[in-house]
């Protein structure tokens, strides 16, 4: 992730909500931005690896992205953490007929293509335990330890997780995932 002067202008501006407060806790941050992004509405996460370990795999999320651009429409947000390589992926090849947002830490910005960047926490540990508090569904795409916490913080507090296998990583079952 970039700092902020490393931001593109728009992508700082285009922000939806104003730095958390110093003290935010990742819980009241993941409610913070659920209230901002829609309360009602279906928030599906994204979670992956910060590379491709298989070309297959970035063709597979890049189509999904696609797909569920254009199928699903404004009746879901989707939330990615603002990483590089799964979620760039599924930020880049996203369409323009849903919301789309990347969590990331206070003072940062995803640099993302398309998407719109809010705020939660003050550090990447902080922005993580947000996201996992934050979705309603979680699609896990390779990934390895930090994958597996999330996804298994979102799951203890009744989130569905759904691991495509065929992508490996934790995905496919690896860090007893």
């Amino acid at each position: 992730q970039a700092t902020l002067a490393e931001c593109r202008r728009e992508d700082v501006e285009a922000s939806v909500t104003a730095l958390p407060p110093d003290n935010e806790h990742p819980l009241d941050a993941a409610r913070r931005l659920s209230a901002a992004l829609g309360a009602t509405v279906p928030k599906v996460c994204i979670l992956g690896g910060t590379s491709f370990q298989d070309p297959a795999s970035e063709r597979v999320v890049r189509r999904m992205s696609r797909v569920l651009s254009e199928r699903v429409g404004r009746g879901a947000v989707f939330v990615t953490g603002g990483r590089p390589g799964v979620q760039q992926a599924f930020a880049d090849s996203w369409g323009s007929h849903a919301g789309i947002f990347h969590v990331v830490p206070a003072g940062s910005c995803s640099g993302f293509s398309k998407g719109t960047d809010v705020y939660a926490g003050r550090s990447e540990q902080e922005k993580e335990e947000a996201l996992a508090r934050l979705g309603d569904i979680y699609i896990a795409i390779q990934g390895g330890p930090g994958v597996v916490a999330e996804a298994r913080t979102a799951l203890a507090r009744g989130a569905s997780v759904v691991p495509l296998p065929r992508t490996g990583g934790a995905s496919s079952g690896m860090f007893d995932f």
